[in-house]
C-alpha cells in the first residue's frame, strides 16, 4: 500500500509535468508566425463587339424617339458586366462629323449635335463568357432647333457605339 502512495506522489507531478508541456506546445501551435509567397495568373477579357443597331421608327424633329435593339457580343472565355452604352466619339474617322459617334450625315445642315442617343439601361447587364446580350433599351432621338433642318430629310445614319 505504501508503494502505491509513493507511486502517486511521482505519477501526479510528472502527469502535470506533461500536461503542461503539451499545453505550452499548443499555444505555441496557434501563436506561430509565418511567411511565404504564392503566383496567379490573371487572365484578360477579349473585346466586346455590338452588332448593327436596329432602330425601329423614323426621326422627325421633335418627334417621338426611335427605339433600338442592340446586341452585345462577347467572344472571350469570362463574363463581362456592361453599365452603359454610348455614342463612340472616336468614330467615324473620315466625312462628315468625324468624331461625333454618328455617320451619313450630309455634308452640312445636319449636325451630330441634333440627335442624342441613350441606352437606358437601368442596371447594368451581364454578357456570358461566348454569349450575347440583347438590350432593347435604346433611343435615338432628334432635336427640334430653330435652325432649318431640312438637310436631314433621308439621310441614312450609322450609329457608333461603345460600352462604358
Amino acid at each position: 500500500m505504501h508503494a502505491l502512495k509513493r507511486n502517486k506522489k511521482v505519477l501526479v507531478p510528472f502527469i502535470v509535468v506533461l500536461a503542461l508541456a503539451l499545453a505550452g506546445g499548443a499555444i505555441a501551435f496557434w501563436t506561430s508566425t509565418g511567411t511565404g509567397s504564392g503566383s496567379a495568373t490573371v487572365g484578360t477579357t477579349s473585346s466586346l463587339t455590338i452588332t448593327p443597331v436596329t432602330f425601329t421608327g423614323t426621326l422627325y424633329p421633335g418627334g417621338t424617339a426611335a427605339t433600338s435593339s442592340i446586341k452585345i457580343n462577347n467572344p472571350g472565355a469570362s463574363a463581362v458586366q456592361v453599365s452603359n452604352l454610348v455614342l463612340d466619339t472616336a468614330q467615324p474617322t473620315a466625312g462628315n462629323q468625324q468624331l461625333s459617334g454618328i455617320g451619313g450625315l450630309p455634308a452640312s445642315g445636319c449636325p451630330a449635335a441634333d440627335f442624342t442617343f441613350n441606352a437606358n439601361m437601368a442596371s447594368p447587364v451581364t454578357v456570358p463568357a461566348g454569349g450575347n446580350v440583347t438590350v432593347s433599351s435604346g433611343t435615338l432621338s432628334m432635336a427640334n432647333t430653330a435652325v432649318n433642318q431640312d438637310a436631314c430629310k433621308s439621310a441614312s445614319l450609322t450609329i457608333y457605339l461603345k460600352t462604358a
